[in-house]
């Protein structure tokens, strides 16, 4: 999975690059090159990786079914207890995330929200019927949390980029074009989850404060 998680992360900084800025200055260019190589590698690699047999390794066997008088129930109040703590790792982020000179803690956020949108996708059929049918909500939460974080990532990298490898001081057009789209995504994020009762909306009503 992390080849492949690496070869992910490589298309979005490539795609976004082309969406938000075709066009730029030399620095942008270089740094747009440099991206598109370490996408032709992951490829390659991930390539290779999927071409062997030894790939049949990474089949998980599905685990024997539970049955018995009363496993329904328990399971699901099992599972109603493990969103509510993955809700709670999500909250004890926001303020931190909320500052948009902390990346570190809108990142922490991002990676709990993670796990807790693929646990509530797997518990789903023992959660009640009023907390089903969020996913569109949750998946567009994750993204915006996502999108946001690639920005962090291509901006760190760039300016890197300029400064050690081509020694320029200056911000080339790449920067100041994410660093301006970064912003606007925030100000989305700011507004779905300025506050608790707002993130509450984004969760529904599986996990209460």
């Amino acid at each position: 999975m992390s080849p492949l998680g690496k070869l992910r992360d490589a298309h979005v900084k490539r795609d976004l690059i082309r969406t938000i800025l075709p066009k730029g200055d030399e620095p942008s260019y270089l740094y747009a090159v440099l991206v598109a190589g370490d996408v032709q590698l992951r490829e390659e690699k991930v390539g290779g990786l999927l071409g062997r047999k030894s790939a049949r390794r990474i089949r998980v066997p599905l685990p024997k079914t539970r049955t018995g008088r009363g496993s329904g129930a328990d399971a699901s109040v099992a599972g109603s207890r493990l969103l509510s703590m993955l809700g709670r790792a999500v909250r004890e982020h926001r303020k931190g995330a909320l500052d948009p000179s902390n990346p570190d803690a809108l990142h922490r956020m991002r990676l709990a929200f993670k796990k807790y949108r693929y646990a509530r996708e797997v518990l789903e059929p023992l959660l009640p019927r009023a907390a089903r049918n969020g996913g569109k909500r949750l998946h567009d939460f994750q993204t915006l949390l996502g999108t946001i974080h690639d920005c962090d990532v291509i901006l760190a990298e760039a300016a890197s980029f300029r400064r050690d490898i081509l020694g320029r001081e200056k911000e080339c057009a790449l920067e100041i074009a994410f660093r301006s789209f970064r912003e606007m995504r925030f100000g989305e994020f700011r507004r779905t989850a300025g506050t608790a009762g707002g993130l509450s909306r984004v969760f529904g009503t599986a996990v209460r404060s």
